[in-house]
């Protein structure tokens, strides 16, 4: 929260959410126009999104949710992605906490998914709300609202029945 402390109060963080997401998004579309991208206005993640989330990967700690705020921006190529990148590092106003890159050769994925995904931060433009950019590339994008995002979700579920039953085996085995 603005106090530097996670939100303890579920009506305080989406009341925090809304009041901060208009401005952020204002922001982004700044960052996606200095890669020539386009901004794709996002609203705060929704209440029953955010608690299936908490449940499903954070075993109920609400305050590891770092995308009730995001946005997403999108290039037509990976220039363009990267003049927004350094848009977004070079921004006074925000830090960014986290870089999660996709594109990378060296990540794997079940479902082939690829964007660069970041946390930030800032006082002016977040609240001191973390936030999340996704940077993705226009064809990404198309394969992801064309119904790929619910088979991602789909994968990413699968992949964590997988991990539990195999660290169940491995502990009965032992």
């Amino acid at each position: 929260n603005k106090d530097g402390q996670p939100w303890t109060d579920r009506f305080d963080l989406f009341d925090a959410a809304f009041n901060i997401n208009g401005g952020f998004q204002q922001r982004a579309g700044e960052w996606a126009a200095k890669g020539q991208g386009e901004h794709h206005w996002a609203p705060v993640k929704g209440v029953y999104r955010v608690y299936q989330k908490v449940k499903r990967a954070y075993g109920g700690r609400m305050h590891r949710v770092c995308d009730i705020v995001r946005t997403t921006l999108i290039f037509k190529d990976l220039t363009g992605l990267t003049m927004a990148l350094k848009a977004i590092e070079d921004d006074p106003d925000v830090h960014i906490l986290r870089v999660k890159n996709r594109y990378d050769p060296e990540y794997t994925s079940l479902d082939c998914y690829r964007d660069v995904a970041l946390l930030v931060v800032g006082p002016d433009v977040t609240g001191g709300f973390v936030s999340e950019v996704q940077l993705n590339l226009e064809s990404m994008y198309k394969a992801k609202s064309g119904g790929g995002h619910k088979r991602c979700e789909l994968c990413m579920r699968f992949d964590h029945c997988v991990s539990y039953y195999r660290n169940s085996l491995t502990e009965s085995l032992a």
